[in-house]
C-alpha cells in the first residue's frame, strides 16, 4: 500500500510510548504491593508520612527487620551500615538510643533513600553470596586459610605426640584449631564483606546498580511517600544555605545552624527511632531486589531497562 502519513507515524510512535509507560505504572504498582505485603506477612506496620516530632517505638519489630529479612552473614554488613549512619558529624557513635537527634528532612530523606539502594545492593550481593558458597567457589579469606593450615598441623602434631602425656587441662589440638573459635577472637570483617571486597570495580558497579526503571521509581516513590518531594526539599535547603560557602566545614555549620533554627523543614527523634527508620529502608531494598528479581525471572522483557543506572545493562 501507500507509504503513511508522517504525521501518522509520530502518532503511532507516541501511542505505542503511552502504552510501554502505562504498563511500566502498572508493573510498578504491582511490585510496590508485592513489596507492602512481604511487610504484612511479617507482621509489621510500615511507617507513614513523618514531620516535624516523630513519636515512633524504635524497639517495634527490630527481630523481623533485621534476622526476618536477612542471612546471618548479610547481618554483620547491615549492622555496619547502621553504625556509619548513626555516628555523629565527627564519626562518633551515638551518646544512647534514647538520645534526641535534629535532622533536615532533606538528610532524612537522603539517608532513607540510600538506606533502600544498599538493602537492594546487600540482597544481590548475599544471592552471589549464597550460590558461590553453596557450588564452593568461594574465594577462600585470610582467616579461613589459616585455620586450615593450623588444623593440619595440629593433626600432623598429635600423631607423633603421646596423648597421654598431655597434662590434664590443656588444650587440645582440636580447641587450638577450632575455626569458630579462632573467627570470634581474630576475625575483623564478615565473611561477606570480605566477598564483596574481593569484586573488581566493574563487578562491584554493576551489583550496586538497580537493574529496572520501575525499581528505581519505586525507590523514589516510597522515599517521597515518608518524606515528601526531595527536589522541593533540595531547593528549600540550597535557598537557607546559600551557595558561597568557602569550605566543607563552613557549609557543615551552616547546615547544623538552619536546622537548629527551623529555617529548613526538619525532624525531632531518638537515635532508636531513626535504627528502626533505617532497618525497614534496608528491608525494603531486600524485599524491593526480591520483588524483582521474581518478575525477571517469571517473566520475557516485561522489566524496563534502568538506563539512569551506572555500569552497563
Amino acid at each position: 500500500g501507500a507509504p503513511q502519513d508522517p504525521a501518522d507515524m509520530v502518532l503511532y510512535r507516541r501511542m505505542d510510548e503511552v502504552r510501554l509507560t502505562e504498563r511500566s505504572q502498572n508493573l510498578q504498582d504491582v511490585m510496590y504491593y508485592a513489596v507492602m505485603d512481604k511487610f504484612r506477612q511479617m507482621g509489621v506496620s510500615m511507617l507513614g508520612p513523618m514531620d516535624g516530632l516523630v513519636d515512633l517505638d524504635g524497639n517495634l519489630d527490630l527481630e523481623a527487620l533485621t534476622s526476618g529479612v536477612h542471612s546471618m552473614e548479610a547481618l554483620e554488613m547491615v549492622r555496619n551500615h547502621l553504625m556509619q549512619v548513626l555516628a555523629g558529624p565527627g564519626g562518633e557513635p551515638p551518646p544512647s538510643l534514647n538520645a534526641v537527634m535534629k535532622i533536615s528532612k532533606l538528610q532524612a530523606a537522603q539517608v532513607y533513600a540510600a538506606s533502600i539502594m544498599f538493602g537492594y545492593f546487600l540482597r544481590r550481593v548475599d544471592s552471589r553470596f549464597q550460590l558461590d558458597r553453596a557450588m564452593g567457589t568461594l574465594p577462600e579469606s585470610p582467616e579461613d586459610m589459616a585455620a586450615r593450615l593450623e588444623k593440619i598441623f595440629n593433626s600432623a602434631s598429635s600423631e607423633s605426640w603421646d596423648e597421654a602425656d598431655e597434662p590434664a587441662g590443656a588444650p587440645g589440638a582440636s580447641e587450638v584449631a577450632d575455626p569458630d573459635l579462632g573467627s570470634l577472637v581474630v576475625k575483623k570483617k564478615g565473611r561477606l564483606q570480605e566477598y564483596v571486597e574481593s569484586f573488581d570495580q566493574d563487578t562491584l558497579v554493576e551489583t550496586a546498580k538497580i537493574v529496572s526503571a520501575e525499581a528505581a521509581h519505586l525507590v523514589e516513590r516510597q522515599t517521597t511517600a515518608l518524606f515528601g518531594n526531595v527536589q522541593q526539599l533540595q531547593q528549600e535547603m540550597q535557598a537557607a544555605v546559600g551557595e558561597d560557602s568557602g569550605s566543607v566545614e563552613e557549609l557543615l555549620s551552616r547546615l547544623q545552624e538552619v536546622v537548629q533554627k527551623d529555617a529548613v523543614k526538619s525532624l525531632t527523634l531518638t537515635v532508636a527511632s531513626q535504627r528502626r527508620v533505617v532497618l525497614e529502608a534496608v528491608a525494603f531494598g531486600a524485599f524491593l531486589r526480591d520483588t524483582e528479581s521474581y518478575v525477571q525471572s517469571e517473566t520475557a522483557g516485561l522489566l524496563t531497562a534502568n538506563t539512569a543506572a551506572q555500569g552497563t545493562a
